[in-house]
């Protein structure tokens, strides 16, 4: 059976009511929850030893946090409060011999408290506001999840995703156009189109002697040629 112990702060008398209802709640559900109330005038071992025996020997600790249960629980408070002042340094001394890994001890605040009452031992840990969070709490107790994680299955083979972009062309050099020499002699031998003159006669030094013809298209001669062209 899961035994807690509650370490809590006597406040005033409504809020020891208040542990009180938390404990009877707990053991009505199961668990075997002790607080100080329940010993009927003083322990056979001490106030002192039956703490200790306690914390020791619970599975979980639930400290109610206020702020006088943090002022005692620091040892900053000299008039009363003993019992949290010594609670909290077995606390701490539980925590530092288990390099602050903890399963144990679990924060609680009542619905007007304050996250600034936890002790700063326990604040990287849930703390649980009550009554709201008593569920959660209990299934945290209780060791009930509220989510289970569903069972693995098998790896699920995906497609693959094909590239069906192009890679980019090159550009091919376009072959260099033949320029047109404005120095080519006209061609006086070609027949003119319709409504055109016909260009002047190039000369036709370049020929032999004896294949030359006659250049009609020559000027400057005062002989008029003797036959045509």
């Amino acid at each position: 059976m899961t035994k807690v112990f509650i370490s809590y702060s006597h406040d005033s008398d409504a809020h020891r009511e208040f542990v009180r209802g938390i404990s009877d709640r707990l053991r009505k559900e199961g668990l075997d929850c002790l607080i100080d109330l329940y010993v009927n005038g003083f322990p056979p071992e001490g106030w002192q030893r039956w703490m200790e025996n306690q914390i020791e020997a619970a599975d979980f600790v639930l400290l109610v946090c206020t702020e006088t249960y943090l002022r005692r629980y620091r040892g900053q408070e000299t008039d009363g409060g003993r019992g949290v002042t010594f609670e909290g340094v077995v606390i701490s001394q539980t925590l530092y011999d288990h390099y602050y890994r903890n399963t144990k001890f679990i924060p609680l605040i009542p619905a007007h408290g304050s996250l600034e009452h936890v002790p700063l031992t326990l604040k990287p840990y849930s703390t649980y506001c009550l009554p709201s969070d008593y569920d959660k709490l209990y299934r945290v107790l209780t060791g009930q999840a509220e989510y289970i994680a569903p069972p693995l299955g098998k790896s699920v083979l995906c497609q693959r995703r094909m590239d069906t972009r192009q890679p980019p062309s090159t550009p091919t050099a376009s072959p260099p156009s033949k320029a047109v020499s404005s120095d080519a002699p006209p061609n006086c031998n070609a027949s003119p189109t319709h409504g055109q003159t016909p260009p002047p006669a190039s000369s036709n030094s370049s020929l032999p002697a004896a294949q030359a013809k006659p250049n009609c298209c020559a000027t400057g001669s005062t002989t008029p040629p003797t036959f045509r062209c």
